[in-house]
Parts: C-alpha cells; structure tokens; sequence
C-alpha cells in the first residue's frame, strides 16, 4: 500500500514539472536581503528568470543605516545568459525635500553567438539636477571588440540649458585608444561659447561653504594639481574629488589649460576649503577650490569632462 501511495506521489510529481499550471518560470524572482546591525536593510537583491531557467534580471539595491537608497544597479541579460543591459545610479543629491539620482550609467552589450564574452557596444553617463533636467551626457560607442579603439569607437559629450543641447562634442579614438577630439559645436545661440572676461580680484560675498581667505595661485601644474601661496610659503593644492590626465596621457594638455582658464578669470585668486584628509602621501595639500564667484572648480572640471570624479580621499 506505501509503495503505490509513493509511486502515485511520484507520477504526480513528474506531470506538474512537465506542465506547469500556476507558476510560469519567466515570473519566478527571488529575494536575498542582508541587514544592518540596527536591523535596517543595506542589501536587497532581486532576481527574476527566464522559462529556460537562466537569469532575466538581477535588482541590487544598498541602503545606509537611515534607510536610504545610496546605489542600485539593473542588470537584464538574454535567454542564453549573457548580460545584455547593466543600468548603474549611485550618486544622488536632496533637491526640495526629495531623493534625487544625479548620475546615472547606462551600458549594453552585444549579444553575438561564438563569442566567450559580452562586449560593450555603447554606454551613457547622464548627469542631472532633478528628474527632469539633464545638465550633461556622455555616450561612447565601442568597436566590435567592445574597445575604445580605432575610427568606429567614438565618444559624444551634451551639454544641456533648461534639459535642450546646448553644445556637444564628437570625438574619436586611434588604434593605441587615444582620443582625438574635435571642436565644441554650439547649437543654442542663447549660449555664449567664449569664457567670460577676466575679473579684478574684488572682495567677494561672503561664501556659502567653509572657507579660508583668498590665496593667489602661482601656477598650474596639471588637471589636478596647482601650486599657490598659503600662509606666507609657497604649496602645492591637489583638487579632491577628481584625478585628471597626468602627462603623456590623452586629453593632459586640454585638463591643464581648461583648469588654468578657470582660475585666470578669477584673476588668479581662489577659495580653499579642507575636506578629507589635509594632505596626500607627497605632503600636498587636500582641497575643495572655488573662484571669487563660489564656483567650485573641482566640480567643473569634472562636468565639462576634463577630469573624472574620484571620491576616494574626499568630495566637494
């Protein structure tokens, strides 16, 4: 009797795998949560899959200990299990009262049959202040090999005034994978391509952010890196928050003479304020800079593309 309840159990057992009725294998997702010691969730992961069983999406999302969202990454892949899709936001900012991402990372890849891996095809940086406004866009397009090399590798910078191009870029890349760039084209005439005229070092409205006095900048080293008088002896400043092309790499001479222009229209007077650490292991000093108008310089060079946002030792 036991034996023929079991085999009746295992016929039963077979005929549902073959035909599913309730559950459909496209809408099977599981959960992995992992947990702050306060009990708050920092990790949740999302998976959903195909019928044939292979990975269809995977949702990571990491909180901080207060319960906000501080990095999620999407990843779609096809039905062979290669990824195809992987969507990264891990900046954001608090505009009106609300969670804003203000940098957003799109990448696809190529879904050809006989290669071992996925390579990239094109990807898109996005940066905003709301949801609503973009104020720059990057987007690469990769060679066949999923490489910034040769004529068909090509990367497009937009900028943007009130979320409409304002200007854009094209540039291309030789076979060594330096870049070659082409001239800024202005397509909102509302948008004055030329920098402003220099000003007098004038006295200033009292900055918004912590700041010493106004300290003269002697030179300008590189993307990254300047040299000024601070408390009567001569030092040197690395900007935190960012890392420029050093010398002999692509686009060095371009980051070193947009960052010389900034501090030239402030008749070469800026503004430091000290966040991170106070100096690097070559004893410069760690600093936020701003010209005489509270702009900060770190952050335009990153947003006009002449230098890459590199939060390891600080952030302005």
């Amino acid at each position: 009797m036991k034996f023929k309840i079991f085999i009746s159990l295992l016929i039963a057992l077979l005929v549902l795998n073959q035909h599913p009725t309730n559950i459909q294998a496209n809408n099977r997702q599981t959960n992995i949560i992992r947990r702050h010691n306060n009990g708050r969730v920092a990790e949740r992961r999302v998976t959903t899959f195909h019928r044939n069983g292979n990975r269809a999406s995977v949702t990571t999302t990491r909180y901080n200990v207060r319960g906000n969202i501080t990095w999620r990454r999407i990843d779609d892949f096809y039905s062979n299990g290669r990824i195809e899709r992987r969507r990264t936001r891990n900046q954001y900012a608090t505009v009106n009262g609300s969670r804003v991402w203000v940098r957003q990372d799109d990448v696809r890849f190529a879904n050809r049959s006989g290669e071992r891996n996925a390579n990239r095809t094109r990807r898109t940086l996005t940066y905003r202040t709301n949801p609503d406004n973009r104020t720059e866009q990057r987007i690469w397009v990769f060679n066949n090999r999923g490489q910034l090399r040769g004529n068909t590798a090509t990367r497009e910078i937009r900028r943007f005034t009130n979320n409409v191009i304002s200007s854009r870029r094209r540039s291309t890349y030789d076979n060594n994978g330096n870049i070659i760039h082409q001239p800024w084209v202005y397509t909102n005439t509302q948008v004055n391509p030329t920098p402003p005229v220099q000003q007098t070092p004038t006295q200033p409205t009292q900055p918004t952010r912590p700041s010493s006095n106004a300290v003269r900048v002697n030179r300008v080293i590189d993307g990254d890196t300047i040299e000024v008088i601070y408390h009567g002896r001569s030092e040197r400043v690395r900007l935190i928050g960012i890392n420029a092309p050093e010398s002999g790499q692509a686009g060095f001479n371009e980051s070193t003479n947009f960052l010389r222009q900034l501090i030239q229209q402030s008749n070469n007077y800026i503004y430091m304020s000290t966040q991170g650490n106070n100096r690097d292991q070559f004893n410069r000093l760690r600093r936020c800079i701003f010209n005489l108008n509270n702009l900060s310089i770190n952050q335009e060079m990153v947003h006009r593309g002449h230098a890459r946002s590199d939060t390891r030792f600080g952030s302005c």
